[in-house]
């Protein structure tokens, strides 16, 4: 009995870290208008800042994270990133202007680096096998319900002050003493080539690409639903915020049964997950109704809960057992990379071809979603054929 309450508490306590790399960028998106108005004089692109700072630091310090894995306690790492995590979430309360909170942003970015990579590589130091793919499908889901919850407490606090959103963070303090007081140290493996090359493999690089793909295309979403809205005059900047945490609401449920789902669909999981985000996307192009934009986004949060866990549980595979945080931190990397392109790269093309609308981006996304499936489909179609 002794031994399944401390599996229970081991498990509650890598979750619990899972709960905050999402919820680091989505807990001011409802704030940012207000934040303006405060800082009334300040140049719009550094209000923006407030969103891509934390995922600019946040790149090179998960590779950092990574390599420092392998020769350092990873509980130390953990608790380091939290700290950084907690004190940067918190401390722009305290801003009178826009330069002090930007820093204290860079600081959430650096605990988010730490915590990003070590929060599936424990899970790969811990479990195995099915039990593996369960955790990593739990643990997706425990991120999106933090993205979930920080968008909703935010949006709350946010009536009463802008300030008052920052308290949001705060959650940082139960994941802090989980580690602290519950997570054991793993087993260190140890291995002579702790290179890049070492670990680098056809399969492996595979994955990176998909992810950067992945992540490229699907943030496609959050940085227009807000445009769309307005300019389809179907909601304000609150409704904005109900659809991205309605479909991190859904990559939750999915995420709690992911472990079930991808054993119904076998080889064809990750076919899946590109047809839910292609037919997202083409009702997102064709939406006129606030209905439809809903099915939209409820099926994308099915696809993100899919394909994201999918990715991480390949990297765990084909990564070295001893190179595993240093592997995710690369596919983590690849991942904020393409968030980070998304908007350059759509809005780009948008101006090439002369439109620049929400609805093309929708548009776009799909149809890239469709090149993807097809290659899929037809591998999966000869994997099949050789199988048999």
């Amino acid at each position: 009995m002794k031994e399944i309450t401390n599996r229970k508490l081991l498990k509650i306590s890598i979750l619990s870290v899972s709960l905050l790399p999402i919820m680091a960028a989505t807990a001011v998106a409802p704030i940012l208008g207000s934040i303006g108005d405060t800082f009334i004089n300040t140049n719009p692109t550094l209000i923006k800042m407030i969103l891509t700072i934390p995922a600019i630091m946040t790149i090179p310090v998960s590779l950092l994270s990574g390599r420092l894995a392998s020769i350092l306690n990873k509980r130390y790492i953990l608790i380091v990133g939290i700290l950084f995590y907690w004190l940067g979430g918190f401390l722009p309360y305290f801003s009178n202007n826009i330069y002090t909170l930007l820093f204290y942003r860079a600081f959430l970015g650096v605990g988010v680096g730490l915590i990003l990579p070590l929060s599936t590589s424990i899970i790969a130091d811990f479990f195995d096998g099915d039990e593996r793919e369960k955790m990593i499908g739990l643990s997706s889901a425990w991120n999106n319900i933090g993205g979930a919850i920080a968008v909703l407490l935010s949006g709350i606090l946010g009536r009463l002050s802008w300030r008052y959103s920052f308290g949001t963070y705060l959650i940082a303090i139960f994941p802090l003493i989980m580690v602290i007081f519950i997570l054991p140290e793993p087993k260190r493996i140890e291995n002579n080539k702790k290179t890049i090359k070492s670990i680098m493999n056809k399969a492996l690089i595979t994955v990176f690409m998909k992810m950067l793909l992945f992540y490229m295309i699907f943030y496609v979403l959050p940085t227009n639903i807000a445009l769309f809205l307005k300019s389809e005059n179907l909601g304000s900047t609150n409704a904005a915020a109900f659809f991205i945490a309605s479909t991190s609401f859904m990559s939750f449920v999915t995420g709690l049964y992911f472990s079930k789902i991808i054993i119904k669909l076998k080889n064809y999981s990750e076919l899946s997950g590109w047809v839910a985000m292609f037919l997202g996307f083409l009702i997102l192009s064709l939406s006129h109704s606030v209905i439809f934009l809903f099915i939209a986004v409820l099926v994308m949060g099915f696809a993100f809960a899919i394909l994201f866990p999918l990715f991480l549980i390949d990297t765990t595979k084909y990564a070295p057992k001893y190179a595993n945080a240093f592997a995710l931190s690369i596919v983590g990397s690849f991942g904020l990379l393409g968030q980070f392109l998304s908007p350059i790269i759509v809005n780009a093309i948008g101006n090439i071809i002369g439109i620049s609308s929400a609805r093309f981006s929708f548009q776009f996304s799909a149809i890239a979603c469709f090149i993807v499936i097809v290659p899929l489909y037809f591998s999966n179609i000869r994997y099949s054929l050789i199988s048999k």
